[in-house]
């Protein structure tokens, strides 16, 4: 296993920053690019993800009912020390309970942003696509045939994931790869829109609405685009413009 350097120990808080999702484009690429060569910190950084995984998988969250706060007061009212005690005691007993409140309210507010799947979930696909834009990282199995990428995933995956080429139509299938997102093995392709790859990820849907109307949302500076499609979970992410993202996006749910 390998020491940490000099290196490692200056960008150890980047590596932090990362799996929260907080650095911009140059400085997810910068960590990606350390981490890839770096086993001391791709370790780490493995351990933090899989440890903000744990905790928010394994832990519950409750919503507190719509008269919480009404009730909460009414109760501190009843238990309140009588008027006739003095101010500085009355005073005392309402610093305390306020304290205690603010102190729920502080917890309330860490679990609450500590359970965010949605936002864990974009910051894996961008960290995914930011690795695989590092050199030999982008493909494992280099074809623009389908009959070669679609049969590659066999044994790999427990689906099989829609595979087209799209080339009469402007957008190069340049092949595919293995990925991890979401706790589980998902199914790569990689396009081409001129000089700009485009990221496909696919895993099967899972109690998903079956329409394929596009949710686009941007997260860390990349334009991602989300649908569900013959029962698989669909994500695009790319640099490339969005009217060409969309009708890349179009083609594609449209090819047989």
């Amino acid at each position: 296993m390998s020491h940490p350097s000099d290196e490692c120990s200056r960008l150890e808080l980047l590596v932090q920053a990362d799996v929260d999702g907080e650095l911009d484009v140059t400085e997810a690429a910068k960590i990606a690019a350390h981490i890839a060569t770096c086993e001391h910190c791709a370790n780490m950084h493995a351990r933090l993800r899989n440890l903000k995984s744990a905790v928010r998988t394994r832990t519950s969250y409750y919503r507190p009912p719509a008269n919480f706060e009404k009730n909460l007061l009414r109760s501190l009212e009843k238990h309140a020390p009588p008027v006739a005690a003095s101010k500085s005691t009355r005073k005392s007993w309402w610093v305390g309970a306020w304290s205690a409140i603010a102190g729920g309210a502080l917890t309330a507010m860490v679990l609450i942003a500590t359970h965010r799947p949605a936002t864990v979930l974009t910051d894996e696909i961008v960290a995914s696509h930011v690795r695989s834009l590092q050199p030999n990282h982008l493909i494992d199995v280099p074809s623009a045939d389908t009959h070669t990428v679609k049969p590659w995933f066999e044994g790999k995956l427990d689906f099989a994931p829609p595979v087209k080429n799209l080339a009469d139509q402007g957008f190069q299938l340049e092949g595919g790869r293995l990925d991890y997102i979401g706790e589980r093995s998902v199914a790569a392709l990689v396009y081409r829109d001129g000089k700009h790859p485009i990221n496909m990820f696919i895993w099967p849907a899972s109690g998903a609405d079956s329409s394929i109307s596009v949710r686009e949302t941007t997260h860390n500076g990349f334009r991602m685009y989300h649908w569900t499609q013959s029962a698989m979970e669909i994500w695009v992410i790319s640099d490339a413009n969005d009217p060409s993202i969309r009708e890349f996006i179009q083609r594609w749910q449209s090819a047989p």
